[in-house]
C-alpha cells in the first residue's frame, strides 16, 4: 500500500493558499477632492448649457423682433422740392436714398445723396430724427 501512495508524484513544495476577505457589496468611498472635481465639472456643463439656451434664445426672439419691425421701404416723395436750409424728419423706412429723392423729386437727386451721405453715412438714420438736407 505504500508503494501505491508513493508512485502517485505530489510536488515537493506546494503553494500556500492565502484566504480572501470578501468582496463587498458597497463600491470604494471616492475621496472629496473627486467630488469636489465632479461638481465643479457638473457647475460647469451647467453654466455652458445655460449659456448656450440664452443665446439661442436671444438669436430668436431678435429674428422675432426684427421680422415685426422690418416693414417694406417707403419712397416718400414731396410735391415741391424742400427750400434750402432746411431739415427732413426722418420717418420709418426712409433711407437716405428716399430722402434724397423726396428732396429733389423731379431731376438728378445724385449730388443731394452724395451731401446726405457725407453727413450722415455712418450713423444710422432714426425715425423722428432732423437732418438737415441743404
Amino acid at each position: 500500500m505504500s508503494a501505491l501512495l508513493h508512485s502517485h508524484s505530489v510536488p515537493a513544495h506546494r503553494p500556500q493558499l492565502y484566504v480572501m476577505p470578501p468582496v463587498s457589496d458597497h463600491p470604494k468611498r471616492v475621496s472629496a477632492e473627486v467630488y469636489r472635481r465632479r461638481r465643479i465639472a457638473a457647475i460647469g456643463i451647467a453654466v455652458l448649457f445655460a449659456v448656450t439656451v440664452w443665446v439661442i434664445a436671444q438669436s430668436i426672439i431678435g429674428v422675432l423682433v426684427r421680422e415685426e419691425t422690418t416693414q417694406p421701404m417707403q419712397i416718400i416723395r414731396a410735391t415741391q422740392p424742400i427750400a434750402a436750409d432746411q431739415y427732413y424728419t426722418v420717418r420709418p423706412g426712409d433711407t437716405l436714398w428716399s430722402i434724397a429723392q423726396a428732396v429733389h423729386p423731379k431731376g438728378d437727386f445724385r449730388t443731394v445723396l452724395k451731401r446726405l451721405d457725407d453727413r450722415y453715412g455712418s450713423t444710422p438714420l432714426v425715425a423722428g430724427q432732423n437732418i438737415l438736407v441743404s
